[in-house]
């Protein structure tokens, strides 16, 4: 891979958007790394984050972020976005990451990075993983710490860079890959006993982790065993407490009970704890250190599963609005729409458990809306958003006095447009976001649920999609919505 020639920058701050995915802790870790000539300074950058989804400072483009000493990545349309702007499509296959390895003619030299690159790019490009792989726990970590603010944010992002590390580390030894599944199993027993123990007598967590994770450590679990320990399993301690039929522990419980695959995934929590019990065995790492970000990834994951399936199903039941309307191939569609500040609810009202809605509408207490599929039923519904997009995006830039985008291609395109800057389409998820957690000070949508709604109508309802009967060509649609939504307004 060939640099990309690029003129000194000094470097003093990442800039990424809140709770940064997996994908742009690598690229600063590798930033650090590889960039030091391409960017002076930038092996002691800070943080900083962009709340607006993207859009910069009115004035200002990523190159003056760059000459100020700001880097971003992943958001601000700068050379390591690979997101779409309201002037340009997305960089198709790429992501920041990718783009940051090209610039910087990063090749051989990254041998020992190399599987965390593969692992990071698939993730990002294709969402592949599991539950328990450490992008996925890092998003659940952000949730578990959402009271802490910065400092939870803070604590989530050191969680994922330990695991960074620990895996860089043991790539350089060269050693085997040996799943620790024996130690794994024990680590998740002694963290089913900890909270437990916790719950039941109404101790501090925090202090019995710590207790629970320095017997492990005294005991040296995973270099010898007891038949006890060995014949013992996590369902036998799940049982002991009451726990194994509970449904905020089935997750957890699957996944502990499934000690032949830990480690299938070579990025999930068993395969990085492994790596970490190696690293400690040579010294180049403590092994207290590798159980508490166990324990953590246990805690958090517990903690989402226990508000998911008790007040998250609680307020669904209690606050949820459901109206039925005619999908694209004639089959009836679900639509469920409320107004909450519950980071869980988009999921549960799509789960299969929970809601099992075909399309969820959320309205936040600060205005915003984001529009959600059931990916399951994308398939089955043929449900696609991109009449609906068409509708909202005309619709807003009504109430907005002026209709800027008109064209039919660029109303649908991915990603924003001009005129309706604060609606951000996924088509890859069937996602429309008027904000969201990653741009969370996006100006709120003017149109009220009940617009919305028959928007989502008007998008999904052959009948319904061109208004305008007269008028058959796509162009007459769009004038047709135009027409249809100034009467409405009379």
């Amino acid at each position: 891979m060939t640099e990309t020639q690029i003129d000194p920058k000094p470097v003093k701050f990442f800039c990424f958007h809140p709770n940064p995915h997996l994908e742009e802790i690598v690229l600063q870790r590798i930033a650090r790394e590889f960039g030091k000539k391409q960017f002076p300074g930038i092996e002691n950058a800070e943080w900083m984050f962009l709340n607006t989804g993207g859009l910069l400072e009115e004035g200002m483009s990523a190159e003056d972020y760059l000459n100020e000493g700001i880097l971003l990545g992943g958001t601000g349309g700068g050379m390591f976005d690979e997101h779409p702007t309201t002037h340009s499509s997305r960089k198709e296959n790429e992501c920041a990451l990718t783009l940051l390895l090209k610039k910087l003619g990063v090749n051989g030299e990254a041998a020992p990075w190399q599987n965390i690159i593969d692992y990071t790019v698939k993730n990002d490009l294709k969402g592949a993983g599991t539950a328990f792989d450490v992008a996925h726990v890092l998003t659940t970590l952000y949730y578990a710490f959402r009271n802490d603010g910065n400092e939870g944010v803070k604590k989530a992002i050191l969680w994922a860079m330990w695991a960074i590390e620990e895996i860089y580390t043991d790539n350089l030894s060269g050693d085997e890959k040996k799943v620790q599944k024996d130690f794994f199993r024990e680590v998740a027993m002694t963290w089913l006993h900890a909270r437990q123990r916790a719950i039941k007598n109404g101790l501090d967590l925090d202090e019995i982790n710590e207790d629970f994770i320095q017997s492990v450590v005294e005991r040296k679990a995973g270099y010898t065993y007891s038949d006890k320990v060995t014949r013992s399993s996590p369902i036998n301690v799940a049982k002991y407490f009451r726990i194994d039929q509970r449904k905020d522990m089935e997750c957890l419980l699957r996944f502990m009970m499934q000690d032949g695959s830990y480690g299938a995934h070579p990025f999930d929590i068993a395969s990085i704890f492994s790596a970490a019990v190696r690293n400690a065995r040579r010294g180049d790492g403590d092994l207290s250190d590798a159980i508490r970000w166990v324990f953590d990834a246990f805690d958090a994951k517990y903690v989402e599963q226990r508000d998911f399936w008790g007040k998250t199903r609680k307020e669904f039941k209690d606050k949820a609005n459901n109206v039925w309307m005619k999908g694209p191939l004639g089959t009836d569609v679900l639509v469920s729409f409320m107004e909450t500040d519950s980071q869980l609810m988009p999921k549960y009202a799509r789960h299969k458990d929970g809601g099992n809605v075909d399309i969820f509408v959320k309205r936040d207490s600060n205005g915003n809306v984001q529009i959600f599929v059931n990916q399951r039923k994308r398939a089955t519904h043929g449900i696609v958003l991109n009449g609906v997009v068409r509708a909202v995006r005309i619709r807003e830039q009504l109430k907005n006095g002026k209709l800027v985008t008109l064209d039919p291609h660029l109303l649908t395109q991915e990603g924003r447009v001009e005129g309706c800057e604060n609606w951000w389409y996924f088509p890859s998820l069937e996602g429309f976001y008027n904000g969201s957690l990653t741009a969370n000070e996006v100006s709120p949508t003017k149109l009220s649920m009940n617009e919305i709604l028959d928007c989502i109508r008007i998008g999904i309802t052959p009948q319904l999609r061109v208004i305008n009967e007269r008028k058959r060509h796509r162009r007459g649609a769009i004038r047709g919505l135009v027409l249809h939504f100034d009467e409405e307004k009379k």
